[in-house]
């Protein structure tokens, strides 16, 4: 039963939402103002003393609930709404990385890898006898300067492809 009512305020359109909160929030707000100034004994029994929640009847404490039911809806709508503005701001960022990881600028990033690489390979320089004779004091133990030239040179790969 509950799954149901919940199911079919769900499948209602924003328009529908939007109107039947709205009419609700008026007519529980019309309707209590109007008793609470001409039949004030249909919402509370007792009226010596201080308030109390006890104090209500039954028509009283449906009206202390009932507005929560229309700001139901439109917290749905709310959540509704800023789904959908995640989404608006979501699609161009989507569209921007589509555009730089297409195949095509892939393959283009991946053939100047290749070449890189060649390059590399080809212009390595000859230091093993250098190497043997210069004595460190100190060891470095981490790289720290490899994560930063791939980083340089994945930027400048990136303008290149850009400006082609």
């Amino acid at each position: 039963m509950v799954r149901r009512f919940f199911s079919y305020i769900f499948s209602r359109s924003n328009t529908v939402l939007f109107l039947s909160a709205f009419f609700l929030s008026i007519s529980l707000t019309a309707s209590l103002l109007y008793l609470s100034s001409e039949q004030p004994h249909l919402l509370i029994k007792d009226f010596d003393g201080d308030f109390s929640f006890w104090k209500l009847t039954l028509l009283g404490k449906f009206f202390m609930f009932s507005g929560i039911f229309p700001n139901f809806l439109f917290l749905i709508l709310i959540f509704r709404l800023i789904r959908f503005l995640i989404i608006i701001c979501l699609k161009p960022l989507g569209k921007i990385l589509m555009i730089i990881f297409s195949n095509k600028n892939l393959d283009k990033f991946n053939e100047y890898v290749t070449k890189l690489e060649k390059t590399l390979i080809k212009n390595k320089p000859k230091v093993d006898k250098a190497f043997n004779k210069i004595k460190l004091k100190k060891k470095i133990k981490k790289d720290y300067l490899m994560p930063l030239s791939i980083i340089i040179s994945a930027i400048i790969l990136a303008f290149a492809i850009l400006f082609q």
